[in-house]
């Protein structure tokens, strides 16, 4: 997808208006509930429409793809928003992200193509890759949406994206009953709103500058390969126990697992939106005033505690009920496996604040090893658990790994706290 990127200087009339925190908060949230119900309304509408299996396919592929493009995206969005000295330009975000987005993809059909297992899901990759590539670029002007204070732009886009993409799904399923017909749609959606909606909005922040040196390329990416390898980390961390329930159990039981696992996906966006607006502050206390980082870290703890301890209590008491409700009778059979894959999205929930703290922190080539051991110990736990239980192995094994993420992740951002405090004293003395 060729676009030629804004400009890097923002003209008075764009930077006049900025939001508070609140007002960032609020739109980050409203984006992030409506797309995560939108996320959810896609794997309903398979799961409706269509078969176990269908939603199978459809998982699978997104676990083919998530990891990569996660990686390949090297979280330019949180380095651009948190780039409080303005060490590069924006056009230097874009190019990287469009060189690396291209690299990831082929990498992704090529892997597609030549795994025998994998090739019967051909179609279902190629059209879900067109629309997460147009949202990769889409998450990028967030980002200098974000980085100017103007996180009702993101909001107002993931709503619409969300609610027309569904749609679009819904149609073309309903109508010809079958899923690459109703993925296109969302993807072509997805497209019309990253060229109509998102770059028209983000020229009012930056130009096309003049070419720069490919050597600052390298550099922004020597900087950012860290978070994308953390990214893609954590992307594996979710996707293991579904290359794994694949292999040993089918896609249908994948089908079953997965749309429990999609109700998470809202619960992560609460922690996304809470997160997404604090970054740029948080940044800007951990260089200014460390009393301040850690007061901001304890209160988006406790929001994401409430929120936890919400969702688990619901899901516990009524969580056969959401299940029929949301997919049918087949699915409520395993209300009893849903609060363990609950309580596995509770702790995330929590390890996430750590994630972004250390972001902002600027501490970006710790936390591959952080990713790295999270991923080890999944792959084990999941593995022999999964082997043994079945379905049921894998949500324990999930959990457990999530719980490994969040003490290593918390452990670490006290190490930086204290050294960074620490060092502080030593010059102010």
């Amino acid at each position: 997808m060729n676009l030629p990127e804004p400009a890097d200087v923002a003209g008075p009339a764009a930077i006049r208006r900025q939001n508070t925190y609140t007002q960032d908060a609020i739109w980050t949230l409203a984006g992030n509930v409506v797309y995560a119900a939108a996320a959810w309304g896609v794997v309903s509408v398979v799961a409706r429409l269509g078969t176990p299996e269908m939603v199978g396919q459809f998982v699978l592929a997104l676990a083919l793809i998530a990891p990569v493009l996660q990686f390949a995206g090297l979280q330019l969005q949180t380095v651009l928003a948190t780039d409080a000295r303005d060490e590069f330009r924006f056009s230097e975000y874009f190019r990287l992200r469009m060189v690396a987005s291209a690299l990831g993809a082929a990498f992704i059909v090529a892997l597609t193509l030549f795994q025998d297992r994998y090739r019967v899901v051909l179609a279902v990759v190629v059209i879900v890759l067109a629309s997460r590539l147009s949202e990769n670029i889409s998450d990028l002007y967030y980002g200098l949406f974000q980085k100017h204070r103007r996180l009702d732009l993101a909001g107002k886009s993931r709503m619409i994206r969300a609610v027309l993409g569904v749609t679009a799904l819904a149609a073309g399923l309903s109508l010809t009953g079958r899923l690459v017909v109703g993925l296109a749609g969302l993807a072509g959606v997805w497209t019309a709103m990253l060229v109509l909606f998102d770059r028209p909005r983000a020229e009012r922040f930056a130009s096309v500058p003049a070419a720069r040196p490919a050597g600052r390329l390298w550099r922004l990416m020597r900087l950012g390969f860290p978070l994308g390898l953390t990214l893609g980390l954590t992307s594996l961390i979710v996707n293991v126990p579904r290359y794994l329930l694949e292999g040993l159990e089918g896609l249908e039981a994948l089908g079953y697992y997965s749309a429990m696992v999609f109700f998470n996906i809202g619960l992560a966006m609460v922690s996304q939106a809470a997160c997404q607006a604090a970054s740029a502050r948080l940044a800007v206390h951990f260089i200014e005033d460390l009393s301040r980082f850690m007061r901001l870290v304890r209160v988006l703890l406790m929001l994401m505690l409430v929120a936890a301890a919400a969702y688990v209590t619901v899901v516990a008491a009524f969580g056969e009920a959401i299940l029929r409700v949301a997919y049918g009778s087949d699915y409520a059979g395993y209300a009893g496996l849903f609060w363990v894959v609950a309580l596995a999205g509770a702790v995330d929930l929590l390890s996430g604040v750590a994630g972004y703290s250390l972001t902002a922190a600027r501490y970006f080539a710790i936390q591959p090893v952080l990713k790295g051991a999270t991923v080890l110990v999944c792959l084990v736990t999941v593995y022999v658990l999964t082997r043994r239980y079945g379905m049921t192995g894998t949500a324990w094994g999930s959990l457990i790994a999530s719980t490994f993420s969040l003490g290593a992740g918390g452990a670490t951002l006290a190490v930086v706290v204290r050294r960074a405090k620490t060092r502080r004293d030593a010059l102010s003395a």
